[in-house]
């Protein structure tokens, strides 16, 4: 996931290895939205064609 990626990447300071706790936290709540936002246009498009 791109998006997941460039928010860790920004969550990382400089000097540091790893991206802070909130840097997670972010990444996993567009992981979250995105995944929605895929659920509900796949049922919608599945009741379509029905």
């Amino acid at each position: 996931m791109i998006g997941g990626g460039l928010v860790l990447a920004a969550g990382t300071g400089p000097g540091f290895l790893f991206p802070d706790d909130n840097a997670y936290t972010t990444a996993a709540l567009i992981g979250i939205g995105a995944m929605a936002i895929t659920t509900l246009t796949s049922l919608a498009l599945a009741r379509r064609r029905s």
